[in-house]
């Protein structure tokens, strides 16, 4: 973690010590001509600072990135334009979430790449046509207006996960020992086909495409629909899967028993014939999952 934060620390003490740039944290960059009509009069860049701190944490601790909290400063207690808001939220998110991107790859923290792959390629569609169609016509009013909408929607999704306590979780999609659960979904018999035809394939294609254009407006938004796509529909759909994956596995024991021992009329040799089907099918390793 020490190694992205030393390197934008260089960079920045060096640029401002090189260039003598402290009066940017005084000067009233609101009252300046070319600025006037995009901030509120008595805007200080210090102001920017101090909320950024509390936007950096919310991106360390959630999903989010700091435009989660950089966009509705700006915007509501700044009157800054949300489109100034947007390309700020730009900016800062492609220093911190880079140096995030570097930390977790170098650390080998065990990220779902399936839904990073898809969500990507459906949030670069969904925020080039955001960019082109939807950011130019929208009016600052809506702008804030669907951005409140969009992180109240999220915060009621994570208010009501956070009610269902005890629920099972899970940290990929498509566990190597459980292949079954990503080929379910498959819509057709050819597996060049599938890396497209799969519905959940497409749901994160579809989950990346509207946070794409969430962000073409607001800064951020594909985090928040593949977050809560997959906490929301996933997890319960992989732990039914789960569950019906033992289900079958349970009745396969069963009738294995059944045909092997008491087939041949001698009910003595139940026991060794379930620990025998449990030695070959455990069915506990299906049903907790593990690695998941």
């Amino acid at each position: 973690m020490l190694i992205p934060f030393l390197l934008v620390h260089v960079v920045w003490w060096t640029a401002f010590i090189r260039w003598d740039s402290w009066h940017k944290f005084t000067d009233k960059v609101g009252q300046m001509d070319k600025y006037k009509h995009l901030l509120r009069s008595d805007v200080k860049p210090w102001y920017m600072s101090v909320t950024m701190v509390f936007g950096s944490m919310v991106a360390g601790m959630t999903s989010e990135g700091g435009a989660s909290v950089a966009f509705p400063v700006m915007t509501l207690a700044m009157d800054a334009k949300p489109h100034v808001a947007k390309q700020f939220s730009y900016m800062i998110q492609s220093v911190g979430m880079t140096a995030a991107a570097f930390v977790i790859l170098y650390m080998q923290v065990r990220v779902e790449w399936k839904s990073i792959t898809y969500c990507s390629i459906g949030g670069m569609v969904g925020l080039i046509y955001g960019l082109e169609e939807i950011a130019p016509v929208l009016t600052p009013p809506y702008a804030k207006m669907y951005f409140v909408v969009i992180w109240g929607s999220f915060a009621a999704s994570l208010y009501y996960l956070n009610r269902i306590h005890g629920r099972k979780v899970y940290l990929v999609l498509d566990p190597k020992h459980l292949p079954e659960i990503w080929k379910s979904a498959d819509l057709t018999p050819y597996w060049w086909a599938n890396l497209v035809l799969n519905w959940k394939a497409l749901v994160l294609l579809a989950a990346g495409f509207i946070g794409g254009i969430f962000t073409s407006f607001a800064g951020s938004g594909i985090d928040i629909c593949s977050f809560s796509v997959l906490t929301l529909l996933f997890a319960g759909l992989i732990a039914f899967y789960i569950f019906q994956l033992a289900g079958e596995k349970l009745m396969e024991r069963n009738a294995r028993i059944e045909k092997e021992v008491l087939g041949d009329g001698d009910p003595g040799d139940v026991e060794v014939a379930e620990k025998a089907a449990d030695d070959e099918s455990p069915v506990s390793a299906v049903v907790v999952a593990p690695g998941i």
